[in-house]
């Protein structure tokens, strides 16, 4: 018998593996700036999520 313990390697993934960020410097922008930028993104999330759940949607009904 062995007495030596065999162990299981762990897979890389982001969670357990370090993540290194390089930021920019901050650039002011104004309100009406950040309302565009702002409205952009929600309405691009919401299309995207519209989408997913239409997918989901169309996998359940068959098609």
């Amino acid at each position: 018998m062995s007495t030596q313990q065999k162990f299981k390697r762990i897979s890389k993934t982001p969670v357990n593996t370090p993540v290194q960020v390089h930021t920019g410097k901050a650039i002011p922008v104004s309100k009406e700036e950040a309302e565009s930028i702002l409205t952009t993104f929600i309405e691009s999330e919401e299309d995207r999520s519209a989408n997913v759940s239409l997918n989901i949607g169309n996998n359940i009904n068959g098609s």
